[in-house]
């Protein structure tokens, strides 16, 4: 019942303009095109950024979590003023970005226009370090009008197409919402007790159940596959990101 609320405000709103709103704690970390740097961390086991922009470690790698011969390291990159991940059309590497570092606590929040190009999926999310649960802070394939989909996993479910167990009802939708027009501020919050998703403010789906009891990294994407009718691109699907706003309590 508090999903179907959540839905219907998100529905009715006026979403207040990103830009109006003061979405930038005092703690927070901002990444954005002048000081983003890509690259592979060091291997070893349990090994991951100290979160500290001086310490010399990249914060993100411009590759799959899996598969990473599927992605293309050069597809992510900056522009400007703008990190953008670049699906390239008749293409199969895609674009993919995730965080050198993990967060358990905290708010993870990101400004991002997405691409308006039919078989894209674009998609900004947080995954698990043991698989699960998995935070679908946002998702949108470019055949959408008006809407993107918020889904929260919180284990697997080999009797589910997907493989996971999810919620229902995902679409955010309103008839001023406009993801390939203009720029949002899509937001996470994880708490001890409950996992809060924001747009522009605006909470549209609240979780109690399958809090992470661990950390999670961060990903962006722009692929293709089955949840967007599993088509190529045939124009390049870019997916533009203001900033990445990071307020990391553990």
């Amino acid at each position: 019942m508090r999903n179907f609320f959540e839905r219907l405000r998100f529905y009715l709103s006026r979403i207040p303009d990103y830009t109006t709103l003061n979405y930038i704690d005092k703690d927070s970390v901002v990444i954005d095109a002048k000081n983003i740097t890509f690259g592979n961390m060091p291997w070893k086991k349990g090994w991951t950024k100290s979160f500290n922009s001086s310490d010399g470690d990249p914060f993100f790698r411009p590759s799959r979590p899996w598969n990473t011969s599927l992605s293309k390291p050069q597809n992510c990159y900056t522009e400007d003023g703008l990190i953008r991940l670049t699906f390239p059309k008749n293409q199969i590497k895609d674009a993919y970005m995730q965080s050198n570092f993990t967060i358990k606590i905290g708010t993870v929040k990101a400004v991002v226009k997405v691409p308006n190009v039919k078989y894209a999926w674009s998609a900004f999310w947080l995954f698990g370090e043991d698989g699960m649960p998995e935070c679908d802070i946002m998702e949108y394939c470019g055949s959408w009008k008006d809407e993107v989909s918020v889904t929260h996993h919180w284990g697997y479910d080999y009797n589910n197409i997907r493989g996971k167990k999810m919620t229902h009802n995902n679409a955010r939708t309103n008839r001023k919402f406009k993801p390939t027009e203009n720029f949002y501020l899509y937001e996470v919050e994880l708490t001890p007790y409950e996992v809060i998703y924001r747009i522009n403010g605006i909470v549209v789906r609240k979780m109690k159940q399958g809090v992470p009891s661990g950390g999670n990294n961060i990903i962006f994407d722009v692929t293709q596959g089955n949840y967007c009718d599993n088509g190529i691109p045939t124009q390049d699907a870019t997916m533009e990101i203001k900033q990445i706003i990071i307020n990391k309590i553990s």
